[in-house]
């Protein structure tokens, strides 16, 4: 097998064009916001759900 500079077998080693999707030393988002985030998906569904099925059972009166 086709050795590398660093010694390698040359189907081990990283392709040069490879880049780094987030520089950053930090991720853009912690955990507990990305947490949240969903949280916040479900509750927002959950009521909205309640609200259509109030109205379709007559409990939202008409003003």
């Amino acid at each position: 097998m086709k050795q590398t500079k660093g010694g390698l077998p040359s189907a081990l080693a990283i392709p040069t064009y490879w880049a780094e999707v987030n520089p950053r030393p930090f991720p853009t988002h912690s955990a507990r916001e990305s947490e949240w985030a969903k949280a916040e998906v479900v509750l927002k569904s959950g009521n909205s759900m309640f609200e259509r099925n109030r109205i379709d059972l007559g409990f939202c009166p008409i003003s």
